[in-house]
């Protein structure tokens, strides 16, 4: 045998690399094949995916491509794993709402300015609208409005949050976005009545397949009789009957089914059969899923709270000894944060003989008494985020000004009297005094939220009767203890005020006002006999909780006319020039028209009782208030910066902060360390409210007040305006002050040494001034006409009389609106919604960018030289 002449050495280097190579060649035919299987975008494909976000969720399921769209999301969803925001996108597509949540969520930690992403917000609101989460859902739908007004899918926006706001009874902001919606000429996939349509079709035919699980059969027959009964609340009155046959015959498959007796129970109620309604709530609560806890959570994800209490409601007033339902009751009032309600329900409770944990019952009654309000509190199982303000102008609700390093906050809440401070009241010793420098400088300094003047403006000549005839605004009210707010039979504590609007004229409400005094009288007279029969008072001097007496309160009288109340008017020019209603130093007066009541004076006209609810001032200007007398007032103030703190309340209580009625609790703004100011204004006295101070009044005497707003020629004045402004606009809320407008004015009248107040100015100029820019430069380059229309003296600001945001410059008008000249005027992204072309609408120019331009040039910073503390002074 011959030698091959190879070492034994080299022969194994040389067998390693023969198998090295076999194994790269066999992984190399693995890699081709594994790359073989796993999807690759072409290029077009890429291209068409690049056009998909959540925008067209809802729409591509209308194309004739749909199942191909499908496909190829499908396959893009297993390429696009790194791709976090497109994965939420291709997933909410797919209607795979919980993977497309946690894709967003993921996007949410990991990019800093999510907020500029109008489509990442759309497809948050979407997922959280799907899972009833409505309180994120118009968070996130808000933010996309004001972030990109214009907005593809403004349409779909406008009628959910229509839809949240009806289920949150706030009826008001319901119907502005359906009428948002109507006018948008846009598609919309919620315009499709053919879903319920299809709906009940795949229900039928389901229950027409053979062989069908009972409980399958049970659950379909349920959900299509539910279905019948919410369409029949929507008016199609066929279906009553066609839900409750459903339902029947759903507990015919299943009749431990407590869901299916209760919807049942709901539609016996909504057709008046009380007493087969009371069986069916009956049976439901001895079913397993009757628990308090099964009920609120269900309800709660529905936003529906009051549904979980109907059934026990219902069944405890038909069966008062009815122990279980008694119980449950209690936890639900309990869960809401109504200890007293709770103690009530549990008390019946263990006075049933059915009651079989007496000793625990009786336990928890004793531990809330205790307590007074230690209650349970129900958190939602689900975890979320929540979106912060989407511009760095709009400030943070969970503000509360406390410090969260202090040692006394980290182990107990506040002492009660730090929540009540003094509030600054200020005595002159002479009328001289109340023009000195430094009165003005406490007053507008933001540490003093309000300040009372005593006495200032006593010897004025302000009397009301010179004009008997003049309209005034009447709202019927209860009257109701000054510190509390209770329904009108006086069960329940709450935060909304409830009042009807009529109108009269100052002399019939000044007879209303006289003969109210004199019933009082007549009333104390009775009550000094009936204390004098009785020997004692004190179930008399007992607080009355109701039924309470409605009173008529006099609000919002107009005194702008200066003929018709001359006299009145130049009393108050005695006043300190920054606490008069026009004035060089005043904002308010730089706006160049009338804003009625807040650089014009209104009266207000009260008996006892007569409330003013919760409010901050319009744009969080500072408010001026003269009690002319012959009564008192008390007054509630929060500082500005817990005004977040108290919009939280607002939105639990189901109550819009900017536009609902709503009277606080002061029980729930100690328990969260806010503090309250609270005082009386005497005949004389002068209150001024500073800038962003919440505040709430109520008339304990028969009296007459006039009060208006100003606006100190500060930076910090500015600020919160401007802030007000942007907040108001994120909640599809007109701002009485156009401070677009404003800046200009104040720009042209008003030399500036603040350097924070001049900043802010400018900054406001330079946008409007591009965006005035930029629309010139599409309109034009679409070959759209610009008209010349200019400005006559005091014209007022113009507001779109669709979205009531403030239009400057360019104003959309209706072509016969133009030929008329009565100009309605819309903004440009709502004037394109009805009309994309803008065709039938004329663009009418107030201003020359030249003239603009020089406005902004000519307006600099101001070094040295005379001022007054603002650190500004008037253009001469």
């Amino acid at each position: 045998m011959k030698s091959c002449g190879v070492s034994l050495p080299a022969a194994a280097s040389a067998a390693a690399r023969s198998l090295g190579n076999d194994e790269e060649k066999m992984a190399s035919a693995k890699a081709t094949e594994i790359e073989e299987d796993f999807p690759k975008l072409t290029a077009q494909e890429k291209e068409s995916l690049g056009g998909m976000d959540s925008s067209l969720f809802g729409f591509h399921r209308l194309q004739e491509d749909g199942a191909r769209t499908k496909a190829l999301l499908l396959k893009a969803v297993s390429c696009y794993d790194a791709l976090i925001l497109k994965l939420g996108h291709f997933n909410l597509l797919l209607e795979d709402y919980s993977k497309a949540l946690s894709a967003y969520q993921r996007y949410f930690s990991l990019q800093s300015d999510y907020w500029k992403n109008a489509a990442f917000l759309y497809g948050l609101g979407m997922v959280y609208f799907h899972f009833n989460a409505f309180q994120w859902a118009i968070k996130a739908f808000q933010e996309v409005l004001y972030i990109d007004p214009g907005f593809s899918r403004a349409k779909e926006i406008h009628l959910r949050l229509g839809l949240m706001f009806k289920v949150n009874t706030d009826y008001e902001s319901s119907l502005k976005h359906f009428q948002l919606a109507l006018i948008d000429s846009n598609l919309c996939t919620l315009s499709k009545a053919e879903k319920h349509k299809a709906a009940k079709e795949a229900y039928e035919k389901l229950l027409q397949t053979e062989n069908l699980p009972a409980q399958v059969k049970a659950t379909t027959l349920q959900q299509l009789g539910w279905m019948h009964h919410t369409v029949e609340q929507l008016g199609d009155k066929g279906s009553k009957d066609s839900a409750i046959q459903c339902l029947q015959k759903s507990l015919e498959a299943d009749p431990n089914s407590g869901q299916s007796w209760y919807f049942l129970g709901r539609c016996y109620s909504s057709i008046g059969k009380v007493q087969d309604a009371f069986i069916s709530y009956r049976q439901s609560i001895d079913k397993s899923e009757a628990s308090a806890d099964t009920w609120w959570s269900l309800y709660q994800q529905q936003n529906q709270p009051m549904d979980a209490l109907q059934a026990y409601i219902c069944a405890v007033q038909l069966d008062h000894s009815h122990a279980a339902a008694w119980m449950d009751l209690g936890t639900l009032y309990e869960s809401c944060g109504q200890p007293h309600d709770a103690i009530k329900c549990y008390i019946n409770a263990t006075r049933s003989k059915a009651c079989l944990n007496m000793a625990a019952l009786t336990q928890r009654i004793k531990l809330l008494q205790v307590g007074c309000g230690c209650v349970c509190v129900y958190t939602a199982k689900a975890t979320s985020f929540f979106l912060t303000p989407a511009s760095s102008v709009c400030r943070n609700l969970g503000k509360n000004g406390l410090s969260t390093s202090s040692i006394l906050l980290d182990r107990c809440p506040p002492p009660l009297d730090k929540l009540n401070p003094p509030t600054p009241s200020i005595y002159l010793e002479n009328k001289r005094d109340a023009f000195f420098p430094p009165l003005h400088q406490f007053c507008t300094n933001a540490a003093n939220p309000v300040t009372v003047i005593r006495g200032l403006a006593g010897a004025l000549k302000l009397g009301t009767t010179a004009n008997p005839d003049h309209l005034v605004e009447v709202r019927t009210q209860l009257a109701q203890p000054t510190d509390e707010n209770w329904d009108p039979s006086g069960s329940r504590k709450m935060w909304r005020c409830e009042s009807s609007r009529s109108h009269t004229t100052i002399v019939k409400y000044a007879q209303y006002q006289a003969s109210s005094f004199q019933e009082s009288l007549r009333e104390n007279e009775k009550k000094k006999e009936a204390e004098a029969e009785a020997g004692s008072s004190d179930s008399l001097l007992r607080r009355r909780k109701g039924p309470f007496k409605h009173i008529k309160f006099g609000t919002n009288i107009d005194l702008s006319d200066e003929k018709k109340w001359k006299l009145q008017l130049q009393e108050l020019s005695k006043l300190p020039a920054f606490a008069r209603v026009v004035s060089a130093g005043n904002l308010l007066s730089h706006v160049g028209h009338t804003i009625l009541g807040m650089n014009t004076v209104q009266l207000y006209m009260k008996v006892p009782g007569s409330r003013t609810p919760g409010h901050q001032e319009n744009n969080n200007f500072c408010s001026v208030n003269i009690n002319i007398g012959p009564g008192d007032c008390e007054w509630f103030a929060v500082p500005e910066p817990y005004w977040g703190v108290i919009n939280d309340f607002c939105e639990r209580n189901n109550i819009n902060f900017l536009m609902g009625s709503w009277w606080p609790n002061l029980e729930d703004l100690y328990e969260t360390n806010v503090p309250v100011y609270r005082f009386i204004q005497r005949p004389g006295d002068l209150v001024w409210l500073n800038t962003g101070t919440i505040h709430w009044v109520q008339a304990i005497g028969w009296c007459n007040n006039i009060a208006w707003n100003v606006g100190p020629l500060t930076a910090h004045q500015y600020k919160l305006a401007v802030e007000r402004y942007e907040w108001n606009k994120l909640q599809s809320v007109k701002s009485i002050v156009p401070m677009i407008h404003l800046s200009w004015n104040m720009a042209r009248n008003i030399k500036v040494s603040d350097h924070k107040l001049f900043e802010m100015i400018k900054y406001c100029l330079l946008r409007t001034l591009k965006q005035c820019q930029m629309q010139r430069e599409l309109l034009l380059s679409a070959g759209k006409e610009l008209v010349w229309h200019g400005r006559s003296q005091n014209e007022p600001a113009h507001y779109c009389s669709i979205c009531e945001v403030e239009v400057f410059d360019l104003l959309f008008v209706t072509s016969e609106s133009n030929s008329r000249k009565t100009y309605v005027v819309h903004c440009q992204d709502c004037a394109r919604r009805g009309s994309p072309d803008l065709d039938n609408l004329v663009v009418l120019e107030q201003y020359k960018m030249e003239d603009l331009m020089q406005v902004y040039d000519q307006f600099t910073l101001v070094r040295g030289g005379n001022r007054n503390r603002s650190g500004s002074e008037a253009k001469s």
